[in-house]
């Protein structure tokens, strides 16, 4: 069931990345949460599996949306400084595999 979850990410992740949006990017925040929280409030509601499958995809494909980047709070207020590089380093030691071992200076 997570790989369905992991699955409906990828698929709204791709779409969500390839469009050009007019909407402000605190409104499509909102409105992918919202949808998030809605798809994933109904799975205790689902007579089975198949079903669960179906709307664990579909909430799913809202979640990508949710992580952009450009909405953590050090990025609105245009601090991308040493922080901001930190977490990217952090970020990509654990892609890799090392994120525990990357230097700390």
């Amino acid at each position: 069931m997570l790989g369905a979850y992991a699955l409906g990410s990828a698929v709204g992740g791709l779409w969500y990345g390839t469009r050009h949006w007019r909407a402000p990017l605190e409104r499509r925040f909102a409105i992918t949460l919202a949808c998030t929280v809605a798809g994933v409030a109904t799975f205790w509601l689902q007579p089975g599996l198949v079903s669960l499958f179906a709307v664990i995809i579909v909430a799913g494909m809202s979640i990508s949306p949710t992580a952009d980047r450009r909405l953590r709070p050090d990025r609105a207020a245009g601090a991308a400084g040493a922080a901001d590089r930190g977490h990217d380093l952090a970020l990509v030691g654990d892609l890799g595999g090392g994120g525990d071992r990357l230097p700390l200076a």
